[in-house]
C-alpha cells in the first residue's frame, strides 16, 4: 500500500485503484496461502500414512526385537564359600 502511495507521487494513481490493488494482491495470497495449507497436509498425511504402515508391519519395532534378543549379561563371579 505504501509503495502504491509514493508511486502516485511519479504518476497520478486513484485511491479506488489502489485499493483494487491491493484486493488483487491480497486474494493471490489468499490463494498460494490455501495452497501452501493444502500441500502440508497432503505431505502430513503420506507421512503419517507410512508411519502407520510401518508401525504395524513390524519395521518400527525390529529394533526393540532385537535388543531384547541378546542373551542377557554375565552374571558376577560368586564366590565359593565353605560352610
Amino acid at each position: 500500500m505504501n509503495l502504491l502511495r509514493e508511486q502516485s507521487r511519479t504518476r497520478p494513481i486513484s485511491p479506488k485503484e489502489i485499493e483494487r490493488m491491493v484486493g488483487i494482491i491480497h486474494r493471490k495470497f489468499s490463494s498460494i496461502q490455501m495452497q501452501l495449507k493444502q500441500s502440508t497436509c497432503e505431505a502430513v498425511m503420506i507421512l503419517r500414512s507410512r508411519f502407520l504402515d510401518a508401525r504395524h508391519s513390524g519395521e518400527w519395532a525390529s529394533g526393540w526385537k532385537r535388543q531384547e534378543q541378546r542373551p542377557p549379561p554375565p552374571k558376577p563371579a560368586q564366590h565359593n564359600r565353605v560352610p
